[in-house]
């Protein structure tokens, strides 16, 4: 799995590339959640909060979305809290 391309991405603003990896069709829903789900260990940050940190307004809202669509937990991982709260 593309997890750290994926990170990077949220990071950077990348947001083609981003929407790329989530979408790709080698992928299936599991996948996708763990992309959403997966947190830096030394920050417990997610690519939500590399995107919200880094002010990349498009990928928040991207990631928003497929979270209140693939995801059941959805306030679980929109109120993941990291390192810096």
């Amino acid at each position: 799995m593309q997890v750290a391309i994926f990170m990077d991405n949220a990071n950077d603003g990348d947001c083609e590339n981003l929407v790329s990896i989530y979408e790709d069709a080698n992928f299936d829903i599991n996948d996708r959640k763990e992309l959403l789900k997966y947190a830096k260990n030394k920050t417990n940050s997610t690519a939500l909060h590399l995107a919200a940190k880094n002010g990349h307004a498009d990928i928040v809202e991207y990631l928003c979305i497929v979270i209140d669509n693939d995801c059941p937990n959805k306030l679980e991982l929109i109120n993941k809290e990291n390192k810096y709260k």
